[in-house]
Parts: structure tokens; sequence; C-alpha cells
């Protein structure tokens, strides 16, 4: 039904449409996981993925889950969009947060990992300050360096010439 309502709503829209995987706040109903869900609707009805790193995160205060295998099933050549969390690292380095600044690290490592993929290439990557778990948002400096960082990644495997 979501697939035939989505196909149905594209012949109306005139702008791409993406599915995002949902943070996961209660146990798994059914017998496919979020990612399977959000990989089953992105192929069946030709929409991207806007995959987001933080929302696993914030499920796995709810809802533990294996991130690793949950990502396993997102096809890379589908994700048009990452959404990323970053918190204030003044904030983050504080006795107490070792589980939050260890999530926060394993976006970054899992994001770079992805890149290897030559399938892999997202339009976008969105820092959640929102979703990081630090009250403060990001330092202006941290910001910067993050999104020079993103801009390596999204940059560094297009051929000479194709960057405009």
């Amino acid at each position: 039904m979501f697939v035939d309502n989505l196909l149905r709503a594209r012949e109306e829209l005139t702008c791409p449409v993406i599915i995002e995987n949902q943070s996961q706040v209660y146990n798994q109903i059914g017998p496919r996981t979020i990612c399977e869900q959000v990989r089953d609707i992105a192929l069946e009805a030709e929409t991207g993925i806007l995959l987001s790193l933080s929302n696993m995160i914030i499920s796995s205060e709810w809802h533990p889950q294996d991130r690793e295998s949950e990502l396993a099933v997102i096809p890379l050549d589908q994700v048009w969009e990452v959404h990323m969390p970053l918190g204030n690292w003044s904030e983050l380095v504080e006795k107490g947060l070792d589980k939050i600044r260890a999530d926060e690290q394993w976006a970054f490592r899992t994001l770079e990992e992805m890149y290897k993929d030559p399938g892999f290439r997202p339009s976008a990557i969105v820092f959640e300050v929102e979703a990081s778990g630090t009250v403060a948002t990001a330092e202006p400096g941290r910001t910067k360096e993050m999104l020079d960082w993103a801009r390596g990644l999204m940059t560094a495997n297009v051929p000479a010439g194709k960057l405009a």
C-alpha cells in the first residue's frame, strides 16, 4: 500500500521523493527491520533514501539494534542524503557523555566507510545539531571543520573536470 501510494503521488509531483529511516522507539513489528522496510520501499517505488545515522543512534536508546546489519541492507546507490549528528565538542568530552561521543564518532567513521563504495554518492550531508546529544550546538570552528570534512568526502572521488 505504501509503495502504491508513493507511485500515485509521484504522478502529481514535480520533485523527487526520498524515504527516511525513522528512529525506532518501539519493538520491531513484523518480519522486517526499519532498514529492510526502507530498502524495499525505495527499490519498489524507485525513490531515493535519506539515511539518517542520527536516527540509528537515537534508536539504540529505545530499541537495541545491530547497526552494521541494518546498514548492510541499504542499497548505497539509492542514498541521496545523509543526516549526521554534530554535537558541541566541549560538552562531548565531559565525563558521562562517553556514549554520546562514541556514537558521534561511529557516525563519522561509518560515513567514511560508505564513501569507499563507488556507488555511494549522496547529494547532501546534513549535520543535525538538535539530535547531537548535547545541549549547546556545535562550536562555529568545529562546524566549519566538519563542513570541510564533508565537502572533502563528497568531492574526493569525483573525476577531474566534473566539479562546477
